[in-house]
């Protein structure tokens, strides 16, 4: 509780706002997610080879198989 004190204290005599470093992130979310959709309906990118071990672009990633509903592969569309 005392460090917490200290640290708002030390933030108010150097003239700091702790939140301001959401601010970059909150700039860089629609850029991210522009380009998340640009690339997820672009059908130039279908069944194309990308780098190394990643042989078709639009496969589901097989790391993302768990307990989260969108990744359960009876979520999936027919193709």
């Amino acid at each position: 509780m005392k460090q917490n004190e200290e640290m708002q204290a030390l933030w108010k005599r150097h003239q700091i706002n702790p939140a301001m470093g959401c601010l970059p992130v909150l700039l860089q979310i629609p850029i991210f997610f522009a380009f998340y959709k640009a690339i997820l309906i672009s059908i130039e990118l279908r069944q194309e080879p990308f780098v190394l071990w990643i042989t078709d672009l639009s496969a589901r990633d097989p790391s993302m198989s768990g307990p989260w509903p969108w990744a359960s592969p009876s979520s999936s569309p027919p193709r």
